[in-house]
């Protein structure tokens, strides 16, 4: 353990440029998403975060497939907002990809649900069973029938 440790304030105000550089990034960033979010419509905006900015390309990431798309093509009308805006003009091009939501571990799974065959189901079965003339296929077939449920 630390024996004087320091508060948060005062380590977010050093002289630490890992952590400046850090900090100024993630303020452009959620400047950029405003920006993105001012370009479409406003169901969109819970599907997709900015993700990254690197070599004038912003990356964007969406939550399914069918998100990604739309993102697409509105990218131009994107790209046209960012000129008018001194902190994103250098940013030349927008790269769309897909990461699904992860989805939590504490919910239930999923309910299996048995099919079940009847007596009278089995029956009809058994007669188009038999005239079928390959014996591995009609085997098959029979043992599936063995599972029919006895009526009373």
């Amino acid at each position: 353990m630390f024996k004087n440790p320091k508060h948060v304030t005062r380590l977010l105000n050093t002289q630490n440029k890992n952590l400046a550089n850090l900090i100024s990034q993630a303020s452009r960033l959620a400047q950029i998403k405003i920006i993105v979010n001012q370009s479409l419509d406003y169901d969109i905006s819970d599907h997709f975060m900015v993700s990254t900015l690197k070599n004038q390309k912003l990356t964007i990431v969406a939550d399914s497939p069918a998100w990604a798309t739309r993102l697409r093509y509105v990218q131009n009308k994107i790209l046209e907002r960012f000129k008018h805006y001194s902190f994103t003009q250098d940013i030349r091009s927008i790269s769309v990809k897909v990461r699904p939501i992860e989805f939590s571990s504490n919910k239930p799974p999923p309910i299996s649900r048995k099919v079940f065959l009847s007596a009278a189901s089995a029956s009809i079965m058994r007669e188009h069973i038999e005239a079928i003339s390959d014996p591995n296929l009609q085997s098959s077939l029979m043992r599936v029938i063995q599972h029919a449920k006895k009526t009373k």
